[in-house]
This record gives C-alpha cells, structure tokens and sequence, in this order.
C-alpha cells in the first residue's frame, strides 16, 4: 500500500493517478461480470432440474390408461405432486440460504417452510403411513 501511496499522493506520479481508478473500475467490473456467470449459472441449473422434473411427470401421466383421465380431473393429479414437491422446496430453501450465509433471508425462508409444512402435516402424516393416495387412485378429500 505505501508505494501506490506515496506514488499517488506524495510524487503525483501521473501514470499511476490514472492506473489505480482504472484498476478498481476494472475490479468492479470483472466482479459484475462474475455475479452475472454465477446467477445464470444459478437460474439454468434450476430450469433444468424443473424441465426435467416436468418431463418426467408429463411421461408418467403419458402412460396412464385413458380411463384415469375420464375419472378424475388433471388438476387433481397435477395438484397431488406440485403439493408434495411445494413442500420439498419449502423445507430445502432455509437450507440453500444458509449454505450461502443469508442469515436474514434464512429466517424469513425457516418462518415460512414451518408454516407451509404446518399447513400440510395431515398430507406428510398420510404419505409416512402410505396412505396418500397415487396418481392412479381417487382421494377422499
């Protein structure tokens, strides 16, 4: 720090006047760049995990018997595993958040997966018993 210092300030060196905001211009910069990469990164993963979680259930529901739709409505089969995987993320959040040292988010995030699985400790009850009916059985609501 002394030589940037003393050539800075004290000698007015005009090269290195110039150099060192470039430099941390330069920084900022490379450090907007980084965060972009990392936050796309971030998003892509995401979209692929879901497209294939998607891809994977459009399969299944591909595979069911024609019959299984004239008895009961796809927003029913679709409501059953968004529910279930609304859960997943709501417990895995708090623990993403953590993991990257959000200590501010991570409570509100706890907060709120302790609401949404309150919410829905009869379905978790049912699905440790294993009565939480599959896509091809009809529910008692």
């Amino acid at each position: 720090m002394e030589p940037m210092v003393n050539e800075t300030f004290v000698a007015r060196n005009p090269d290195v006047r110039w150099t060192l905001p470039l430099a941390i211009l330069g920084l900022f910069i490379l450090r907007g760049m980084a965060t972009f990469v990392t936050d796309y990164g971030m998003a892509r993963a995401g979209r692929s995990v879901v497209r294939d979680l998607r891809t994977g259930l459009l399969g299944k529901y591909l595979r069911l018997p024609s019959e299984r739709f004239d008895r009961e409505p796809v927003a029913m089969l679709v409501s059953r595993r968004s529910s279930v995987g609304g859960m997943a993320a709501a417990a895995v959040t708090p623990v993403a958040s953590a993991y990257f040292f959000k200590v501010d988010l991570t409570l509100m995030f706890l907060a709120f997966a302790l609401v949404v699985l309150w919410r829905h400790r009869a379905n978790i009850e049912r699905l440790i018993d294993g009565t939480e009916p599959r896509i091809g059985q009809r529910g008692e609501a």
